[in-house]
């Protein structure tokens, strides 16, 4: 994203530390996390614009769910900015400038505040999986089939590791179906989900 060097931005993690009210957050991401920032912060009172480059929030889900939570988010006061493209940014005087070339709306969107939440690169470059022969993908996600099995027999991964939803209950269900297939012999498979390159 052009410009991010020249501007300060907030994370998941440091949107923790903040100990004041923004006036206006730009958040670029339309997954679960730039949702529950956003709708918690609207609901604090602050002004509130997402710019997603798809054509739809939480793009994992069946369109019609991702509709109905747009219409929930709408109702409440954010604003929507989706198919973003091109997306940039720079300064304007104390204000952050986000440049979006989008379907329809102004191409610039003025915010006291950013947070990026596209994602987060997961803690898995010390763990030596290179030597063990295990496969990451290009974001260090470990690549997994459908019953969560690296391609090295015995080598399983689960939770936040493997790219298929950090979330406690993605997680939780990974266990299950891991001690499925090692304990009872029941051959569970994990919903089907594009590993992102």
């Amino acid at each position: 994203m052009p410009g991010i060097d020249q501007v300060q931005y907030l994370t998941n993690s440091s949107m923790m530390d903040i100990d004041f009210l923004p006036r206006h957050i730009v958040i670029v991401g339309g997954g679960y996390v730039s949702l529950e920032f956003a709708q918690m912060y609207r609901r604090f009172g602050s002004e509130i614009t997402i710019i997603e480059k798809g054509s739809h929030m939480i793009q994992r889900e069946d369109e019609d769910v991702s509709t109905a939570v747009e219409d929930v988010l709408e109702r409440e006061g954010i604003t929507l900015r989706l198919n973003a493209n091109c997306i940039g940014f720079g300064k304007r005087d104390e204000e952050i400038m986000a440049k979006v070339d989008c379907a329809s709306g102004d191409r610039e969107v003025i915010g006291t505040h950013l947070l990026l939440a596209v994602g987060r690169r997961p803690n898995t470059d010390n763990l030596g999986l290179d030597k063990a022969g295990v496969a990451v993908d290009k974001r260090g996600y470990i690549v997994v089939d459908d019953q969560l099995r690296t391609g090295v027999p015995g080598i399983w991964a689960v939770g936040d590791c493997n790219g298929r939803g950090a979330f406690t209950h993605t997680a939780f269900n990974d266990s299950e179906i891991v001690a499925a297939n090692l304990l009872d012999d029941d051959q569970r498979r994990a919903r089907s989900v594009e590993q992102e390159d």
